[in-house]
C-alpha cells in the first residue's frame, strides 16, 4: 500500500492530484506547462467530464463558492502564475499540474506555488478531512461491522467485507494507506451518515480557513459543487500532520488490511 501523502522533514508538497500526469524523467519535446495566468479557475472548477455532478434530486447545482475579496494567505497568493521567493532558481519546466503549492509543514508558510487558489476537484485527497473527523470523534478501538453498502462502494476499495469486524484504526489505515472508498463509507456511517459527515468535514474546512473547499462526498468521488484548492489542501495536511495519530498512520512503510471472520449470530 502507498501513502496518501508524502512529507519531508521540512515541508509538505501538495498538488491538485487529478490534474497531474505521470512524472516525467525529462520534459517531452514541445511540452509547455499549462498557462493559468488568466485565472481560469478562480471561481469554478474545470468543466465536468461526466454526469456525476448533476444533482440526483434534480434542480440546480450549488452556486459557486464566493471568492474572498482579499486572497487567503496574502496578496501574492492571489496570483495565478508561478510564485517563488526573490532569488529562487527556475521552476522545472516539466510540471504538468495546473495548480500546486509547496509549504513548510510546521509553520504553513508557502515556499512556492502556482495558481494556489484555483478551484479543482479534490478526489481522494479530501479523505484527510474524514480521517481527522474520525480521529477527533471516534474511539480508535471501536468495532465496526462491514455492510453491503460499504462493500459496494464505487471506486478504490481496500476490502471491507460484509459482516467483517474492523476497528476504527483499521478503517483509517485502509482509508489513508490505500484510499479505500469502502473504508470512507464505513467511517462516515459511524460519524452519522453520508450527509452528516459531508456537513462535518465542510465545517472543519471552514474552521481551518479553507474558502475554496466544498466536499460533496466523504470518499472524494465527484459530486455537485465539489471543489478545493492547493492552498486549502496545504491547510488540511498541516492540521493533520500535527496530530500524532494521523502522523503515525501515514508514516508506516506498509500495512496489511486483512479480512477478519464474519460476525455470526
Amino acid at each position: 500500500m502507498t501513502r496518501l501523502a508524502a512529507a519531508t522533514a521540512a515541508g509538505l508538497i501538495v498538488a491538485v492530484l487529478p490534474l497531474c500526469a505521470p512524472p516525467r524523467a525529462s520534459a517531452e519535446p514541445g511540452f509547455t506547462p499549462p498557462d493559468t495566468s488568466g485565472c481560469p479557475y478562480k471561481v469554478v472548477t474545470p468543466p465536468a467530464v461526466d454526469t456525476s455532478e448533476v444533482p440526483k434530486a434534480g434542480g440546480d447545482p450549488p452556486a459557486p463558492l464566493p471568492v474572498p475579496a482579499k486572497p487567503i494567505g496574502g496578496e501574492m497568493l492571489g496570483r495565478c502564475d508561478v510564485i517563488t521567493p526573490d532569488g529562487a532558481g527556475p521552476v522545472p519546466n516539466d510540471i504538468s499540474a495546473e495548480s500546486w503549492l509547496i509549504a513548510d509543514l510546521n509553520t504553513g508558510n508557502v515556499v512556492a506555488a502556482k495558481d494556489p487558489h484555483a478551484r479543482h476537484r479534490p478526489a481522494s485527497v479530501i479523505k484527510v478531512l474524514v480521517a481527522m473527523e474520525a480521529i477527533n470523534n471516534l474511539n480508535l478501538n471501536q468495532a465496526v461491522v462491514g455492510t453491503q453498502e460499504d462493500a459496494n462502494s464505487e471506486g478504490t476499495r481496500v476490502g471491507v467485507d460484509v459482516g467483517g469486524t474492523y476497528t476504527v484504526r483499521q478503517l483509517l489505515t485502509g482509508l489513508l494507506m490505500n484510499s479505500g472508498n469502502d473504508a470512507a463509507h464505513a467511517l462516515a456511517v459511524q460519524l452519522g451518515g453520508m450527509d452528516e459527515t459531508v456537513a462535518k468535514i465542510n465545517d472543519m474546512a471552514q474552521k481551518l480557513g479553507a474558502r475554496d473547499t466544498r466536499a460533496a462526498t466523504p470518499s472524494g468521488l465527484d459530486g455537485p459543487g465539489m471543489s478545493t484548492s492547493a492552498y486549502d489542501l496545504g491547510l488540511f495536511y498541516k492540521y493533520a500532520f500535527a496530530d500524532p495519530t494521523f502522523a503515525d498512520l501515514v508514516s508506516a512503510p506498509k500495512a496489511t488490511f486483512s479480512r477478519p471472520p464474519r460476525q455470526t449470530r
